[in-house]
């Protein structure tokens, strides 16, 4: 009888008995991404539509303006011979690791910006600072138009960081070392899908015993780990063997207390510690002076029950790989350390928000918690997504009145507008000047939401095609040119030009357009069609 499949794999064993943390699964995932740089954000390979959207951006800043009031309400309560809770000669340093391809960074600063005149900004000077371990991601943000003005205004700066190792950062643009020496005001940090990337150890709680969990990583293919990160990724595997924890594991009493909590907390399951974030979380705690903000967004276990009854963590392989990330780990280290800790609101969802505190200079954060219960636990920017997702699923062509809520709703994404496409576009001619207005005025919110990385969705075109049929034909064209500098030469580009020149009157335009589109495909009918129609209206009458 023949085999399964499954019986006749050969395993290769690269490594074994080894810590998970300690497992060249992490270089191996560096050099993913050292390797790829944004095209692994711009191929699609690494999801990230989910963190990198308007919605989340404006709420993460509005979180971010609640701890600013709450700043600025200690600083000017403070006892007058106590130190001052800011220096507002110096900036405030909103940090954000693992910054991809820049386009959360961009749509916060545009958030930021929005606010500017709002109490707490108008005293403060704030810096974003884009950091990543691989320097081909700077350059590519120190070369994008969309960031060049932040970076003029003095509002947006670039660093090279390894999250698990630096314990001080150098601002490319600034030359300023950001330390715990020189920095004066506390360090806010964003990170979207960031801690799902830093090294985790496994372990297991068996009858009220803790068992370390041994790695070994082997693959389904002989393998020499050359070439192609993303492939000799795909092949490999994980098993563990489990044995008896030492009481004192790690040289931090934090973490083995952490540790002691789940061995009597929880049953029989499996589960991971973010030895990572942990060691991330401590070099910035000593950066900052132990004045810290941490806003972050991940696949998660964020509840202590949430841990019950797992396997050994396996790998989400994406290109690279992630795990689920312990959030309940990293709040009981800034409980330990008398910190806040807040967690979005128990959904049965693929993403978790959690904002971790330590500022003892503010005391009760009143409106930080505000901010976070009204723009993350209610209707967040994650209901958003799985709304936005069930409309694709259940209503393909909905009303012309239903996709503009939809579209309002998500705050003008450009991504949301292009998923809608043709229930947009097909109804607009008929709809009241009142639609058509608001349709208008949402032209250049999505537009100014938009940030080119390189993905397949010309939003351009689109927003073209909706200014024809509004009949603002010169925003239509430059929409088209857009179309063109940032998606190429495409016949339709120059097709869709040429209808535009025709409504304008300007039939000898009109007619170039058609014939550069023939000079792009010369099997392109409509152009063809088109030019001789064209050609006939220009011909002298009789």
């Amino acid at each position: 009888m023949p085999q399964d499949r499954a019986e006749e794999m050969v395993e290769h064993v690269l490594e074994r008995g080894r810590r998970l943390s300690e497992s060249l699964l992490w270089r191996l995932q560096r050099e993913f991404y050292d390797q790829n740089g944004v095209a692994a954000w711009d191929s699609g390979t690494v999801p990230h539509y989910v963190t990198n959207n308007p919605r989340l951006a404006r709420a993460f800043c509005r979180v971010f303006l609640g701890y600013l009031r709450d700043l600025c309400r200690a600083h000017d309560q403070r006892p007058l011979d106590s130190p001052p809770v800011l220096d507002l000669e110096q900036p405030l340093y909103v940090l954000e690791p693992g910054a991809g391809a820049g386009r959360f960074a961009y749509l916060f600063l545009k958030a930021l910006a929005d606010f500017q005149d709002a109490e707490p900004l108008r005293r403060l000077k704030v810096c974003y600072v884009m950091a990543d371990f691989t320097r081909s991601n700077l350059e590519f943000w120190a070369s994008h138009p969309q960031l060049r003005p932040f970076v003029e205004a003095g509002r947006l700066d670039f660093a090279v960081l390894d999250a698990e190792q630096d314990r001080e950062i150098r601002l490319e643009r600034s030359q300023t070392v950001l330390s715990g020496q020189t920095m004066r005001n506390p360090l806010v940090v964003i990170g979207n899908y960031l801690f799902d990337t830093l090294t985790v150890d496994a372990f297991r709680v068996q009858d009220g015993r803790l068992l370390e969990a041994l790695a070994t990583v082997w693959s389904d293919r002989p393998e020499d780990l050359q070439g192609d990160r993303a492939e000799v990724l795909s092949h490999l595997r994980i098993r563990y063997e489990h044995r008896e924890a030492e009481d004192d594991y790690y040289p931090s009493s934090d973490w083995n207390r952490i540790l002691r909590d789940y061995r009597d907390l929880l049953g029989n399951t499996s589960l991971s510690l973010p030895v990572g974030g942990f060691r991330f979380v401590d070099n910035l705690q000593e950066l900052s002076s132990g004045r810290l903000l941490v806003l972050a967004s991940d696949k998660s276990w964020n509840r202590v029950e949430k841990l019950s009854g797992l396997d050994d963590p396996g790998l989400v392989l994406h290109g690279s790989f992630s795990l689920t990330v312990n959030f309940d780990a990293l709040g009981r280290l800034f409980r330990l350390r008398g910190g806040t800790v807040l967690h979005s609101d128990v959904r049965d969802s693929l993403l978790d928000y959690v904002l971790l505190l330590q500022d003892p200079a503010v005391g009760e954060p009143r409106e930080t918690r505000l901010a976070f219960r009204e723009s993350l636990s209610a209707f967040g920017p994650l209901d958003g997504f799985h709304l936005k997702v069930a409309l694709e699923q259940q209503i393909p062509r909905p009303t012309l009145r239903v996709a503009l809520e939809v579209l309002r709703l998500s705050d003008w994404d450009p991504d949301v507008f292009y998923s809608l496409g043709e229930a947009l576009i097909d109804p607009l001619p008929a709809a009241s000047p009142v639609v058509q207005r608001e349709m208008a005025d949402g032209l250049e919110r999505i537009w100014g939401n938009y940030y080119h990385i390189g993905l397949g969705q010309d939003v351009p075109f689109n927003l073209a095609r909706i200014c024809h049929h509004l009949n603002r034909y010169q925003d239509s064209l430059r929409f088209y040119r857009l179309s063109l500098e940032l998606f190429g030469q495409h016949p339709s580009t120059h097709f869709n030009m040429g209808l535009v020149y025709d409504s304008m009157g300007d039939l000898e335009s009109a007619l170039q357009c058609f014939l550069r589109a023939l000079e792009v495909d010369p099997n392109y009918a409509p152009a063809r069609d088109w030019s001789l129609k064209i050609q006939a209206r220009m011909a002298p009458g009789p």
